[in-house]
């Protein structure tokens, strides 16, 4: 994702296409993993014990 963005910012010419293309790599590039993983277990209403079964760690 992060690539794609990155040659898409490349190849922009208008300021506001620029602009908005890197505040999505900014957005990208600054997302951890671990964020990930909760927003996606928030988004699927995991409870702590689902969430360790998904980690390995049950």
């Amino acid at each position: 994702m992060a690539f794609k963005l990155h040659n898409e910012l490349r190849a922009a010419t208008a300021d506001l296409e620029k602009a908005v293309l890197q505040n999505a790599v900014t957005a990208t590039e600054t997302l951890r993993p671990a964020t990930i993983n909760a927003l996606v277990y928030e988004l699927y209403k995991l409870s702590p014990e689902e969430i360790k079964l998904v980690e390995g760690n049950a």
